[in-house]
C-alpha cells in the first residue's frame, strides 16, 4: 500500500513534530527565545578567557566576561576548569 510510510519515516516525522512543539512552547507560550549561535566561536572566546586569567590579565578577563554577558553567555569558573551556558 502506498499509504503506509517506515518506522524511521514516522521517527522522523514524529521527531520533527515534537521540535516545532517545543519551539512553539518555548519561543511563543513562554516568551523564550532559543540563541542560535556557533559553539565553536564560544569556545574559541573561552581558550583565550583562559590564557587571560593564566596570565593574570584581568583587564581582558574583565573585558571579555562583559562582552559575553552582553550576548547572554556567562562563563562558569570552578577551581580547576572554566566553562560557558547560557545566561538565564
Amino acid at each position: 500500500d502506498n499509504n503506509k510510510i517506515s518506522i524511521s519515516e514516522f521517527g522522523n516525522i514524529f521527531f520533527n513534530k515534537i521540535k516545532k512543539d517545543f519551539s512553539t512552547i518555548i519561543e511563543d507560550v513562554l516568551g523564550l527565545k532559543v540563541p542560535k549561535v556557533n559553539t565553536e566561536y564560544i569556545d574559541l572566546i573561552l581558550e583565550i578567557y583562559k590564557e587571560a586569567k593564566w596570565r593574570k590579565d584581568f583587564t581582558q578577563v574583565d573585558f571579555l566576561r562583559s562582552k559575553m554577558k552582553h550576548l547572554g553567555i556567562v562563563f562558569c569558573d570552578k577551581k580547576g576548569s572554566v566553562s560557558w551556558n547560557y545566561e538565564i
